[in-house]
């Protein structure tokens, strides 16, 4: 058959032959090519679910599964209804859905149409774990592949190889923590599964309270310093008024978070929780009680987490200055130290890493500077 560019040649051989003779060679192929393709992505999601990391560790899944896919727009939907997306998405209440039942459909792609779709095309996949459809993802493409089924299948392949790791067994019996908060490097927060954003507080500045408080959660803030903080153009009794506005709207967002002493306001945290800068503090002290290849691995989960300054979204906010000050020389000092384990190790480039991460931290810190120049003489 002529081409546009020379001639293509086509060999007909009988099907049933032809997977006989070539199908272990296909599959064989196939797999090295997918494993190659999700190593590194499987990698990072290992290491958030064995820092308990469940939010970070299912948006990395959705990333590759949107980069295997190139999609648009991917969703997860588990059985409880929980529910975590990348990119954008026609909605799709997804109860009625067959991928529920184990197959495979979608809206104009030729495969059964799922019900509960609304809008534009998409495909609906079942994702297995333990012998049961325990989630539901979509692809959505503005433009769709062709066939608009291209991607199932490498989609489906990872699937098998992840979804048993965010759906454990035994996390039937495990709740999720209610609160879960990420302040290093910027500022998210999850309360009983959903994400909330200023808007969700009602008034930004509950948002900012909520912040405040979290700087200083092992404290109790006096009214007077609330006022002043947040409105030092108001007079005292206005301000305060302001106080009790902020403090009303932060405990209709989240329930039972603000106590009140006296005059004094505390932060109740939930005990089933995940705070980033809070477990970034534990594994540190935990790392400065351990030697070796212990207090490497330590130290490198704990640096994870360190991803930038507490509160990156807010720079400028000085109530958070000493705390923010404070966690940056924790995260120096332990780039220092991991540098020092992996040199001891023979980890040369896990050295370079740490004191490259230092210096981005503090270009002008010397150590860091002194040591990268020696490994790489």
């Amino acid at each position: 058959m002529k081409a546009l560019l020379g001639y293509q040649t086509y060999v007909c051989f009988p099907l049933e032959l032809a997977l006989g003779h070539l199908g272990p060679l296909l599959a064989a192929t196939l797999y090295t090519v997918l494993t190659r393709l999700g190593e590194a992505g499987l990698e990072a999601l290992g290491a958030a679910l064995r820092q308990g990391l469940g939010t970070e560790a299912t948006e990395r899944f959705l990333a590759e599964v949107r980069r295997f896919s190139q999609a648009a727009g991917v969703r997860l939907v588990g059985r409880d209804g929980h529910r975590a997306e990348l990119g954008w998405l026609p909605p799709c209440g997804m109860r009625d859905c067959p991928a529920w039942r184990g197959q495979v459909a979608g809206l104009k792609t030729g495969l059964p149409d799922c019900p509960e779709a609304e809008g534009r095309p998409r495909i609906c996949l079942p994702f297995w774990a333990h012998g049961e459809v325990v989630a539901v993802g979509t692809l959505f493409h503005a433009r769709p592949p062709k066939p608009p089924t291209a991607f199932a299948a490498p989609v489906l392949w990872l699937s098998r190889l992840t979804v048993p790791l965010l759906f454990p067994q035994e996390a039937k019996e495990k709740e999720a923590p209610e609160l879960e908060v990420y302040a290093l490097g910027g500022f998210r927060v999850r309360y009983r599964g959903r994400e909330l954003g200023p808007r969700d507080f009602g008034r930004r500045g509950a948002y900012q309270l909520f912040k405040f408080l979290l700087a200083n959660k092992d404290r109790a803030a006096y009214l007077e310093e609330l006022a002043e903080t947040f409105f030092p153009e108001l007079p005292p009794e206005r301000a305060r008024q302001e106080v009790y506005t902020l403090v009303y709207r932060l405990r209709k967002t989240l329930p039972g978070i603000v106590e009140r002493e006296g005059a004094y306001y505390r932060l109740h945290l939930p005990e089933k929780r995940f705070l980033d800068f809070e477990h970034f503090e534990a594994l540190m002290r935990r790392a400065d009680l351990e030697e070796g290849l212990a207090a490497f691995k330590t130290l490198r989960q704990a640096l994870e987490l360190y991803k930038g300054p507490l509160f990156g979204d807010d720079p400028y906010g000085e109530w958070a200055e000493a705390e923010r000050a404070y966690l940056q020389e924790r995260a120096l000092s332990g780039l220092l130290r991991l540098g020092g384990l992996a040199e001891a190790l023979g980890y040369k480039e896990a050295a370079e890493e740490a004191y490259a991460r230092a210096l981005k931290l503090e270009p002008f810190l010397e150590e860091a500077h002194n040591r990268l120049l020696a490994l790489k003489e």
